[in-house]
């Protein structure tokens, strides 16, 4: 398991400044067997409304998941 937390300041931009922000991002993983992982992960699990350019907004909350499996 592991987080990390993105931090931004208010940032001047054209046309207009960007606000700061906080993303929280979590990701995990469980060995299911030697050949087989369960993984996950979330994205901006906070869905925390940003623009890291002025007038592109980012995507909100999104949640991912698959199985790896090692031949």
């Amino acid at each position: 398991m592991s987080a990390s937390v993105i931090v931004n300041g208010r940032e001047a931009d054209f046309p207009s400044a960007n606000d700061a922000f906080v993303r929280l991002d979590l990701r995990a993983a469980w060995a299911l067997s030697e050949r087989f992982e369960l993984y996950g992960r979330v994205e901006n699990a906070t869905d925390t409304d940003y623009q890291d350019v002025s007038g592109f907004g980012e995507p909100g909350a999104a949640a991912l998941a698959g199985l790896r499996v090692r031949l």
